[in-house]
């Protein structure tokens, strides 16, 4: 069983366990590599990426330049809903 802030995830036949507080290497490297390609998100964008599957990743870094932007403005959508129906005011 997981601890609170981790994930388990198979990857490349391999179980691994990794801790969000501290991104894996794999995870650097891939977060990295977006950013070369797609230069300019919203913190919303790179807070996903910081939980998403690692697999996620590597599909990022396939797709086509828009398809990323697209993904980028769903995220800032969801936090904005999630402000405007929270019961407790967020800042």
């Amino acid at each position: 069983m997981a601890c609170r802030g981790s994930h388990e995830h198979r990857h490349a036949n391999i179980d691994i366990m990794e801790d969000f507080n501290q991104p894996s290497p794999e995870r650097i490297d891939l977060l990295r590599r977006l950013q070369e390609k797609v230069d300019s998100v919203t913190p919303h964008f790179w807070a996903a990426c910081q939980i998403c599957d690692l697999s996620a990743l590597e599909d990022f870094l396939r797709h086509q330049l828009f398809y990323v932007r697209g993904v980028d403005v769903q995220t800032s959508q969801m936090v904005r809903y999630c402000k405007l129906n929270s019961p407790v005011p967020l800042l």
